[in-house]
């Protein structure tokens, strides 16, 4: 529990994905599955009355896939190729079929588009990035959900945060401005994490 409550906290306050699980030393996809949580209370253990062979292997198939993530296309894992490593160098018996569905299945919640291209980020100073997040506040006696715009530096571990009504390229300038005010100054580059409420490719391929 207080592992999720960890991971929230650094979300909130404007860490990417790829960061929180450097971080927290988990898998990007546990993180996202944390984020998506709702009901953090305990709940009472449910027995499981059929299991799957491949079940004691998932983490380490989850590790293999977030691994990929930052290596060449050409260089990721295959679903064969994992079902032979586990096969070769954990002595798993399972079918390649079952090996096949649950890479799709573990593929498909790590919400990843196809064809993405991944790095590791390095950040230098003076650099951010820009994320939209939602907050309950009480605004005039009676409690509102609203967006807070985070403006975050990773190299310095900082995040600036700016509460919102909406979360649109009006909102976003002003945030920007505000902030900017507030800081002196403006960061050499900025990267959006969702950047659809500032700009669209149009289908020529440039940027509105």
């Amino acid at each position: 529990m207080p592992q999720i409550q960890s991971i929230r906290r650094m979300r909130r306050n404007g860490e990417s994905i790829a960061a929180i699980a450097r971080k927290q030393h988990v898998s990007e996809p546990t993180v996202r599955k944390y984020l998506r949580m709702d009901d953090l209370s305990e709940k009472p253990p449910v027995r499981r009355t059929r299991g799957s062979v491949i079940d004691p292997y998932l983490p380490l198939v989850e590790q293999w896939l977030a691994e990929d993530r930052a290596s060449w296309r050409k260089q990721r894992h295959t679903a064969t190729r994992i079902w032979e490593r586990l096969r070769d160098e954990h002595g798993a018996e399972v079918s390649l079929s079952t090996v096949t569905r649950a890479v799709a299945r573990l593929r498909r919640e790590s919400a990843v588009e196809p064809g993405g291209a991944f790095m590791d980020l390095v950040w230098h100073p003076g650099e951010a990035q820009a994320d939209f997040g939602e907050v309950d506040v009480l605004y005039r006696g009676a409690p509102q959900r609203m967006r807070h715009f985070v403006l975050d530096f990773p190299y310095s571990n900082i995040g600036l945060a700016q509460l919102m009504p909406g979360e649109n390229a009006e909102c976003t300038c002003q945030a920007l401005q505000n902030l900017f005010e507030w800081l002196g100054g403006v960061p050499e580059r900025i990267v959006f994490d969702n950047a659809a409420g500032v700009g669209r490719r149009t289908s020529g391929g440039g940027v509105r």
